[in-house]
């Protein structure tokens, strides 16, 4: 009998553990301290790379779309960081310095000979 009273403890503790994975959350309630009614806004990361050229010739220490821009009122052409249909202008790494010690982590690209720029110009308008 005590071998049937171990096993049917066991299922009980199963069971209890299994039914309270399926309980609701708990949420603070209206009283707590936390006096904003709307959630935090999510803090975009901007990630000042080293950009380098083709040639591997330092260019500029900037955010991502900061270089975009400065690449766009260079070349006059859509500049971003989609590869199809798109030239290889510039590397961003984000740790300086050569040899560089880590891989590249943000390429851009320039899409010449499109009517890419005309058209996304239009639509930002």
């Amino acid at each position: 009998m005590k071998r049937l009273s171990t096993a049917l403890g066991a299922l009980v503790f199963l069971l209890a553990l299994t039914a309270m994975s399926f309980t609701a959350k708990h949420t603070p309630s209206s009283r707590s301290t936390i006096t904003s009614s709307k959630p935090a806004a999510k803090k975009a990361r901007d990630v000042a790379y080293y950009f380098y050229d083709l040639n591997d010739n330092y260019v500029d220490h900037a955010t991502a779309a900061d270089e975009e821009y400065r690449l766009e009122n260079i070349y006059f052409v859509l500049v971003d960081q989609n590869p199809s249909g798109g030239d290889n202008l510039e590397y961003g790494y984000v740790m300086p310095g050569k040899p560089h010690t880590g891989f590249v982590d943000c390429f851009l690209y320039g899409h010449f000979g499109s009517l890419a720029y005309s058209n996304a110009k239009v639509a930002h308008r």
